[in-house]
């Protein structure tokens, strides 16, 4: 997905911070409208104090939702019917240093909630894919501490396909 126009042109990335507007997109210009639209949506307050203050990231997460469902729903009405979305997400809960035990649940974004966002705004999933990711931030000492801890951490991504 590296930006290269020179040998794929149709890849046109965008990143998104609370003052951007939807309208100025640049797609919305373009001559066609894209086949295929990824998105990965950024963290909410979990990784807030890593980014600036004025990024989507750093919104609660009731916020944070309806930032997402916003967005779904204009995607669903600016571009062709059969625009088909592939939504990279994982569950957000607090694992880096609550036991499993102590999480709580009204604080956290499940998978559960992005289906029910992607279907309230008109993208029918037709494919959910579990992708694994790499086990190697929980090695060492940090696997050890998660571990006395309790703490439950999850190694993989899922993809939403929302194809028409």
């Amino acid at each position: 997905m590296d930006d290269r126009p020179d040998i794929r042109p149709e890849i046109e990335p965008y990143y998104w911070d609370l003052e951007g507007r939807w309208e100025d997109m640049p797609i919305l210009s373009a001559r066609e409208k894209p086949d295929l639209i990824i998105w990965e949506p950024p963290w909410f307050e979990k990784n807030a104090q890593e980014v600036p203050e004025k990024r989507i990231s750093s919104l609660s997460k009731k916020d944070y939702l309806q930032f997402l469902e916003a967005g779904l729903l204009f995607l669903k009405k600016h571009f062709k019917k059969n625009t088909r979305l592939a939504f990279i997400n994982r569950d957000y809960r607090d694992y880096y240093d609550c036991p499993a035990y102590k999480e709580d649940p009204k604080k956290a974004i499940f998978f559960t909630d992005y289906c029910k966002i992607l279907k309230q705004t008109g993208w029918n999933v037709k494919y959910a894919i579990l992708v694994p990711l790499s086990s190697e931030p929980f090695e060492g000492e940090r696997g050890e501490y998660m571990q006395e801890k309790g703490i439950l951490a999850t190694t993989g991504r899922h993809v939403m396909m929302s194809i028409e």
